[in-house]
């Protein structure tokens, strides 16, 4: 069987592996003793061969459809990763400056990679330099 490697889009965060029959996520943080270097992102991530797996990923991809919608934020968040506070109904994005941020953002004076703005139905990110479209997706 196969060691996954786990490469973050950005490459701004350090890879990590998943071992077969394994995985990797928040619930690490819950075992006795805590186990945070098997615990890299939001979502449990499984590795080849692991049983029992489908529930877990299913309810992962339930969590992405709801934004992770919830009245206290997502542990192990990355940058661009969406969360709806149920607390207050708000969508917010998790940025480059290590925060939630609440939409709808106004541009800023200075933009930092990250930035979220939005003008109508259209939503653009900072990146790169630029500030790119992000919704609805542009493809080139």
């Amino acid at each position: 069987m196969i060691t996954y490697t786990i490469n973050f889009t950005s490459g701004t965060k350090p890879t990590f592996t998943i071992a077969p029959g394994e995985f990797d996520g928040p619930a690490h943080l819950y075992q006795v003793p805590p186990q945070p270097d098997k615990a890299h992102t939001s979502l449990n991530l499984y590795g080849q061969g692991t049983l029992r797996y489908g529930e877990k990923v299913d309810e992962d991809l339930v969590a992405l459809l709801e934004n992770f919608a919830n009245t206290t934020a997502p542990l192990l968040p990355t940058s661009g990763q969406l969360w709806f506070d149920t607390a207050h109904n708000t969508l917010k994005v998790y940025a480059n400056d290590l925060q939630w941020n609440a939409f709808p953002f106004v541009e800023p004076t200075v933009p930092k990679s990250g930035d979220i703005h939005v003008s109508g139905a259209i939503v653009f990110m900072y990146a790169n330099g630029a500030w790119r479209q992000i919704f609805p997706a542009v493809y080139s």
